[in-house]
């Protein structure tokens, strides 16, 4: 079964979580695609244009193995992921790492009220971009798209999860509230998972932990 990994935001397919997962799985003659969601470019994108970039990527893989994906989302890519299953009914699983639900009513903490005003005024703002190792500027289109999307401006506790979905989230961490991920699982029992890690947003010192439970779900250890 193919895999489909979204890496987070600001971020990109050289990423440590991203380069590791797809050599795990390649290691065991998995295929693994990692597209890079900046798409168009940094500058450009909205979660609207990583949607459908991830949209065609799923369907490329279901057409070329013609079997369901596991889905692995880390951060924003978690949402994306969310967001895909929702759309196709040929994800057969879901891995979600600190996924960034509920980001929409995070703006204001994340950047503040000032931020935001000049984020718009000046239509752009620059973030540290951890695949250019340098700030990077993005459109205020990007904030604008991401308030019209029904799931990121939903809260935890109210989105409903239809496919088998494996949640990890870091107890300590900074980005991404750890109870977002606790909301969400106790309301979608029959269908989530959570394994709560002493870890911060980026699990780092966490994936082998984190592999050890996919391989073993996977049947792949």
């Amino acid at each position: 079964m193919p895999v489909l990994y979204l890496h987070g935001f600001a971020s990109g397919p050289s990423s440590r979580k991203a380069r590791f997962f797809h050599d795990q799985f390649s290691k065991r003659q998995v295929p693994c695609v990692v597209p890079d969601l900046n798409y168009p470019s940094f500058f450009d994108m909205t979660l609207s244009s990583q949607l459908a970039l991830v949209r065609q990527e799923a369907h490329a893989l279901r057409e070329r193995f013609d079997d369901k994906l596991i889905v692995i989302g880390s951060s924003m890519g978690g949402l994306l992921a969310a967001m895909l299953s929702d759309e196709i009914d040929f994800v057969e699983k879901m891995y979600l790492l600190a996924p960034g639900f509920g980001i929409t009513s995070r703006w204001q903490n994340l950047i503040g009220e000032e931020g935001l005003m000049n984020w718009q005024k000046l239509n752009q703002r620059s973030f540290f971009h951890y695949a250019t190792g340098k700030e990077e500027p993005l459109s205020w289109h990007f904030a604008e798209d991401m308030s019209s999307s029904k799931m990121a401006s939903t809260r935890p506790e109210e989105i409903r999860i239809a496919v088998p979905t494996h949640i990890f989230h870091g107890l300590n961490d900074a980005t991404v509230p750890f109870d977002n991920s606790k909301l969400l699982a106790e309301n979608n029992r029959n269908t989530v998972r959570l394994t709560a890690l002493e870890d911060g947003h980026e699990l780092a010192e966490s994936l082998p932990q984190i592999w050890q439970a996919i391989s073993k779900e996977s049947h792949l250890s």
